[in-house]
């Protein structure tokens, strides 16, 4: 393979290998920060929640309620880990929902007062980040699916990697100019030093340049 082959493939493979690393690294941090504020977010909407359920007060329709305001799904479970009303299930449906008592957001939120957990939702069929609140009569808690976060960390990674794709173009032709100024000079070098192997010691190298290259061309002529 020739010098100016190497030196474009090298310059690809590092690019490349660039490229990937920023699309992991940026990728998982801007998950972990959005993660980090959705959960700040949910965690200030489960606070305003609790201070809305007062006994004798329809949790069904509370839930129902805020679910509509918020945008997206709420949940109040009484201290044994009933259900009581959910947003996105009608009456019928959550008496059918699994007992919550073991749900590591609750079992959190029953030993400190707070618990979060991002999972599979067995009931919604998707995942989820979960904030819930320990209550006087239960627990409320507020969740939000992650597809939004990962639309998210995917177009931006797309975007760095968009961008990668034009920095390699670029290094394509940067990478062919330089090795072309690189191996011109030293294929002359070669043609003139075998010349003068085979006897020609008319042959003079016609570079005039500065550098190592030119060091060497001058070398070759005082030889």
């Amino acid at each position: 393979m020739s010098l100016s082959r190497r030196l474009l493939l090298a310059s690809l493979l590092l690019i490349a290998a660039l490229v990937a690393a920023i699309v992991l690294i940026a990728g998982g941090r801007l998950r972990r920060h959005l993660n980090d504020e959705l959960t700040d977010r949910l965690d200030h909407e489960a606070t305003l929640l609790a201070l809305e359920w007062m006994p004798g007060r329809d949790a069904s329709a509370l839930a129902r309620r805020a679910g509509q305001a918020l945008g997206h799904r709420v949940t109040i479970i009484d201290s044994t880990g009933v259900v009581l009303g959910d947003s996105e299930f009608d009456d019928q449906e959550r008496a059918r929902l699994e007992n919550h008592a073991q749900r590591p957001e609750i079992v959190d939120a029953r030993a400190g007062g707070r618990g979060t957990a991002r999972r599979h939702s067995q009931s919604a069929g998707d995942e989820e980040v979960y904030v819930a609140h320990r209550h006087p009569l239960g627990f409320v808690r507020v969740s939000l699916t992650t597809r939004s976060l990962d639309a998210i960390v995917v177009r931006a990674q797309r975007d760095v990697l968009v961008s990668g794709l034009l920095a390699m173009l670029g290094a394509v032709a940067f990478a062919a100019i330089f090795s072309r100024s690189v191996t011109r000079p030293v294929a002359e070098l070669r043609d003139v030093t075998r010349s003068i192997a085979e006897g020609d010691l008319t042959r003079r190298p016609s570079l005039a340049s500065a550098g190592e290259v030119g060091d060497l061309a001058l070398a070759v002529t005082q030889m």
